[in-house]
């Protein structure tokens, strides 16, 4: 009974918002069923990607101070919008597995939501013990995404600096097989490769080296901020392979399938927003920058409030109607207008 009202719950929520989407309206009449939620903004890594898109950045070093949510806040998060959620990321920029009540915040959001689909993306440096790798698998959590852009050390470190592959590897190995001897399907492990000028070269044995790890599913992506142009149509024969494997929310994919599927706008302002670590929401995880923030998360603010407050409803009207599209929508490809 509880599963069947929890579904019927959810589907006349996103009826709801998908209604308002539909009508571009701009005030949502409904919860976002979609939520991202950042419960580590620290990492062990120094990826020359955010070395190279932050450091620059004064607004950057302004805008993130370290944090690792506590649970009491995540809780109070789930408590007020998880009933209605049909997915949720639990990362963001960041480790989650830093977070030391990742595990628990699963969970907890189980609970609330067994139907929830719940995802989260790892470096996979915090899955060496045996006790932390059950932890996991029994966790409920539904799909792991393990950022590996390289298929030897050199290649690796590159990007992922700090790094160790073997580690990593050993990891993702040792999941799958615990997976295998448990005769569970979830969590899907996914290994994910973001392709830069440096490792282009290895793009094509990728799908061969993440399978005799035993994953679910490998997953490239196009570093879409950093290849030239020139140097990607040197390489067209690499690109057109590896199209077939690229994931939804790579660039290059974006322009082929929503070209196909004649989609006109990004349905995230709608459905999808993002909290950080330290309670701040804004519109998209793409704002590597945090310029959209639309409220923050406090003691007497909620994220009911701050969806259909003026900053998120004056955000969608900009978008449908300005000439100049908002920030972080006019730095990025993916279906808007």
């Amino acid at each position: 009974m509880r599963d069947h009202s929890e579904t019927k719950i959810k589907l006349e929520n996103k009826s709801r918002v998908d209604t308002s989407f539909a009508h571009l309206e701009n005030n949502v009449h409904g919860s976002p069923y979609r939520l991202r939620i950042e419960i580590s903004n620290i990492c062990n890594l120094r990826c020359t990607f955010a070395k190279d898109v932050f450091s620059n950045c004064s607004q950057w070093e302004i805008n993130k101070t370290p944090v690792l949510m506590s649970f009491r806040f995540f809780k109070r998060i789930i408590d007020e919008v998880g009933i209605y959620l049909t997915a949720s990321e639990l990362y963001n920029y960041g480790e989650p597995f830093i977070n030391p009540y990742a595990i628990d915040m699963i969970r907890y959001l189980k609970k609330i939501n067994p139907g929830v689909i719940i995802e989260m993306h790892t470096n996979g440096h915090y899955f060496e013990t045996e006790s932390k790798r059950l932890d996991l698998v029994n966790s409920g959590l539904d799909v792991l995404s393990f950022s590996v852009d390289g298929i030897t050390q050199e290649i690796y470190e590159r990007y992922r600096v700090g790094g160790n592959l073997e580690i990593v590897t050993e990891a993702i190995r040792k999941i799958c097989h615990l997976k295998k001897v448990m005769d569970i399907k979830n969590p899907k492990i996914k290994f994910q490769f973001v392709i830069f000028e440096h490792n282009l070269h290895q793009a094509l044995n990728v799908k061969d080296f993440a399978k005799e790890l035993g994953v679910d599913e490998v997953v490239i992506k196009t570093d879409f901020f950093n290849i030239k142009s020139e140097f990607k149509n040197s390489h067209r024969f690499i690109y057109e392979n590896i199209l077939s494997l690229q994931s939804k929310d790579s660039m290059d994919s974006f322009f082929k399938k929503d070209s196909e599927a004649r989609h006109k706008f990004c349905d995230f302002p709608w459905v999808y927003p993002t909290i950080l670590a330290d309670g701040r929401v804004i519109i998209c995880c793409r704002d590597r920058y945090y310029r959209s923030v639309v409220g923050i998360i406090k003691h007497n603010k909620t994220l009911s409030e701050i969806w259909n407050g003026d900053n998120y409803r004056d955000f969608r009207k900009k978008f449908l109607t300005n000439e100049q599209t908002p920030y972080p929508c006019c730095e990025c490809g993916c279906r808007h207008k």
